[in-house]
């Protein structure tokens, strides 16, 4: 009986430390997620999918607010911290994307860095191992074409180049590798058929940037009142572009709370916002666009975080492991791997 006993006992302490190695996943193993602002409900969809989608997989998330500081600083602070956290990997979605002084400390002590969303310049050497981004040009490309359409009752073409469409732009930073990509895809690409009526200049530098406040939706907001009885009014426009969705609410509150402004939304031919994000509460306001209440968002485009997130926690992963093998991750990647998005029209609309 003392022999079962013991045999029952041994048997216990067997099942209980497998259940303890289970629950640990790998050892409480994490990685560091830094993003370039929290106040900005797709990066908090990307973190909630992501630090579920980790805790599957056995990792904890980290994550880390650079808070909109386009010098870098915080970056550099964040990166440092990670690292002092014990963060396996670094998936970073950089604030400054034209210099990568933040994650070269990561990189020389050989931890898997990867970009995400916003990917840093070519220009600035080593950017990390991988990166993983929206398809946000051609998706651009498409949403112009239908608020053309919808404008002009035709898609631009060769032979209408003499329509031009009249379009206020506003960017929280015209460094920013992604909100470059819908800029080119938006306006860039279509040039032919379009007038900026703000702050005019060549390529990237034409358009207005959200300063002054970390909500880059008030500050949108803010700048856009600010403008409007000057010549780079928004009051100009058939369309009002922003770089990201938070923007696009911004200037859409900033309009339709003032009794001055908000009648630019029933002119036939204006009262067109487009942002480029496609979060919960953005989608929402797209769908209550209609002919009749016109005071909405008319169009983003819907990035799929979720998958962006997974892809990027997979990757580091598998980089872990390979360093864990005593395979160093690779330092700069060629090309992100581009996950593909899909323009948000009202109901209706997608003709």
């Amino acid at each position: 009986m003392k022999k079962l006993l013991t045999i029952l006992a041994g048997a216990s302490i067997i099942a209980s430390s497998t259940s303890t190695i289970i629950s640990c996943g790998n050892n409480g193993e994490s990685i560091g997620l830094l993003i370039s602002n929290f106040n900005n409900a797709y990066f908090q969809n990307m973190m909630n999918s992501g630090k579920e989608y980790a805790k599957e997989k056995g990792y904890n998330l980290n994550t880390y607010d650079s808070k909109a500081d386009v010098s870098g600083a915080t970056d550099q602070e964040n990166v440092s911290a990670s690292m002092t956290k014990g963060d396996k990997a670094i998936i970073i979605n950089p604030a400054n994307v034209k210099n990568n002084k933040a994650i070269v400390p990561a990189l020389n002590e050989d931890i898997p860095v990867l970009n995400i969303d916003t990917e840093y310049e070519q220009s600035v050497g080593e950017r990390g191992a991988a990166g993983f981004v929206s398809e946000q040009t051609n998706a651009s490309s498409e949403m112009f074409k239908k608020v053309y359409k919808k404008i002009m009752g035709e898609e631009p073409t060769s032979s209408n180049k003499n329509k031009k469409v009249k379009v206020y732009a506003m960017w929280s930073n015209q460094d920013n590798d992604a909100e470059r990509k819908r800029f080119k895809g938006f306006v860039l690409n279509n040039i032919d058929w379009i007038e900026i009526v703000n702050h005019k200049g060549e390529g990237y530098n034409q358009g207005s940037v959200a300063k002054g406040n970390e909500n880059t939706g008030d500050a949108a907001g803010d700048v856009l009142t600010n403008e409007w009885s000057s010549s780079d009014s928004a009051k100009n426009a058939n369309i009002i572009w922003a770089g990201n969705d938070p923007m696009a609410l911004g200037m859409k509150k900033a309009i339709d709370t003032n009794e001055q402004y908000k009648s630019w939304f029933n002119e036939k031919e204006k009262g067109f916002i487009v942002g480029f994000d496609g979060s919960d509460d953005v989608a929402s306001d797209v769908a209550s666009w209609t002919e009749t209440t016109r005071n909405h968002i008319y169009a983003t485009v819907k990035q799929e975080f979720k998958k962006i997130v997974e892809a990027a926690i997979d990757k580091a992963i598998e980089l872990i492991k390979d360093k864990n093998d005593s395979k160093n991750p690779p330092k700069n990647f060629e090309k992100s791997e581009e996950i593909e998005a899909s323009v948000i029209l009202p109901n209706g609309e997608n003709k």
